[in-house]
């Protein structure tokens, strides 16, 4: 909290390429994903490209937008952490598999 308020606190005209670069750090980048409790293990994208899925530690799954980042559906049904994921070539559905377990869900309604 300390460094973000000492960074806002420098005056425009002396921000360089350096505050704008610290500031991304606090704030993420331009699509930055905030939705797991832990580390993502894996990232997919549809073949279409309009949507992401994380899979993480916290043994959810996300489906987010990809051209937005906003979060349209929080899988769970993993009782470990979710390592991959993977997408039909179709785009209508995609797997997630965990330690001794995968799923495969539905694209749109996020449905097993």
């Amino acid at each position: 909290t300390l460094a973000k308020e000492r960074l806002q606190s420098i005056p425009p005209e002396h921000r360089r390429w350096e505050w704008n670069y610290l500031r991304r750090k606090f704030e993420g980048g331009f699509l930055t994903l905030y939705g797991h409790r832990g580390t993502v293990h894996s990232v997919c994208y549809s073949p279409d490209g309009s949507t992401v899925i994380t899979a993480g530690a916290d043994q959810t799954s996300v489906v987010w937008d990809a051209r937005t980042g906003e979060r349209k559906f929080v899988l769970q049904g993993h009782q470990s952490p979710v390592g991959h994921c993977a997408f039909h070539p179709d785009g209508n559905t995609f797997a997630t598999a965990g330690e001794r377990k995968a799923i495969v869900w539905e694209t749109k309604t996020g449905k097993k």
